[in-house]
């Protein structure tokens, strides 16, 4: 399993939910798998195209660099985590170009399966 080296006080849980919310990539925490929430493991499914799934790699390695970046997000109490949200920040342009191609969307308007080339 690939594994994050988390600030203090920040769970593989709030990490693995934070890149859902910012690039809608899912993946699943490691300590849902026996791993200690603190360790910073997540678990992925390799389901995507190669082309697809270097722009995926993308993505989650500058959400990473940005995660580790900000403050902790998150408070552990216990076996649950509450998660607090960041202040809504945009993402990079470069994230977010990249997100935007790769759910199919242009200039942050969907386009339709026939309009696609």
């Amino acid at each position: 399993m690939p594994q994050v080296s988390l600030p203090p006080g920040v769970t593989d849980e709030a990490y693995v939910l934070a890149l859902l919310r910012a690039t809608g990539v899912l993946c699943v925490y490691g300590s849902g798998f026996g791993t200690k929430p603190e360790d910073g493991f997540f678990r992925v499914v390799f389901l995507a195209s190669p082309r697809e799934l270097s722009e995926i790699f993308d993505l989650v390695a500058d959400f990473t660099r940005d995660f580790l970046a900000k403050p902790a997000l998150s408070e552990h109490s216990g076996r649950g985590v509450n998660v607090r949200r960041p202040p809504r920040s945009a993402p990079s342009s470069a994230t977010r170009s990249r997100w935007l191609r790769w759910r199919g969307l242009s200039s942050g308007a969907p386009t339709s399966s026939a309009t696609r080339s």
